[in-house]
């Protein structure tokens, strides 16, 4: 049996399981940042869910950190103390810092739920599995580096990679409209605050 160990030899992998093999790319960004063995065994499903109620309960506390400073911000404006412009900027820093890991974070709560769907709309434990393996193979790292580098995808790729892929586990199940699986972002936080208060967008 031939060793699979090329880009396309991973891309087939997808296709074989039903899904499109431009997608393979994406996903198997993903899989290398927020995947694990655990996901793939006999226990995979229920750790999927474990670590999604984690993830639910960490955005929360990230969410609300990010208000608060949105809050000091908007006092720090008002008071306009004694070196105002230094610790509205560290604010803002902060904000921004805390912003960028809020994403990380949804990002991967994105992944475990559109994993989750896979395992239950086309048995993708499996594919999961034998994804996982490509991965932990250094042969298979180091052969397919140069190859991978030419089509890796920015953030926003990714995430359009990951809503289609959820879209099409959707359809596969029936529904006509993609429910919502996580929280509310905080970038309509932001723009919430843009509109009532004029607060600089960071």
């Amino acid at each position: 049996m031939k060793k699979k160990n090329s880009v396309e030899d991973l891309l087939d992998m997808y296709s074989e399981a039903g899904l499109q093999r431009e997608w393979g790319v994406g996903f198997s960004t993903m899989w290398q940042k927020f995947g694990s063995k655990k996901y793939t065994g006999r226990n995979g499903m229920e750790n999927i869910t474990h670590d999604l109620q984690d993830m639910y309960v960490i955005m929360e506390r990230a969410q609300e950190k990010i208000l608060s400073l949105k809050k000091s911000e908007k006092d720090l404006e008002e008071r306009k103390p004694t070196m105002w412009d230094i610790k509205v900027d560290t604010v803002r820093k902060q904000i921004d810092a805390e912003s960028i890991s809020y994403h990380q974070l949804e990002l991967r709560y994105k992944f475990l739920t559109l994993i989750r769907s896979m395992y239950t709309v086309i048995s993708g434990q499996q594919l999961l599995s034998n994804v996982d393996k490509f991965f932990s193979n250094r042969k298979n790292m180091d052969s397919i580096k140069s190859s991978m580098r030419g089509i890796l995808m920015n953030e926003i790729d990714l995430e359009k990679n990951m809503d289609s892929m959820s879209v099409y586990m959707d359809t596969l199940r029936g529904k006509t409209e993609k429910a919502p699986v996580y929280t509310k972002p905080v970038t309509n936080v932001k723009k919430e605050e843009e509109t009532n208060d004029n607060a600089e967008v960071v």
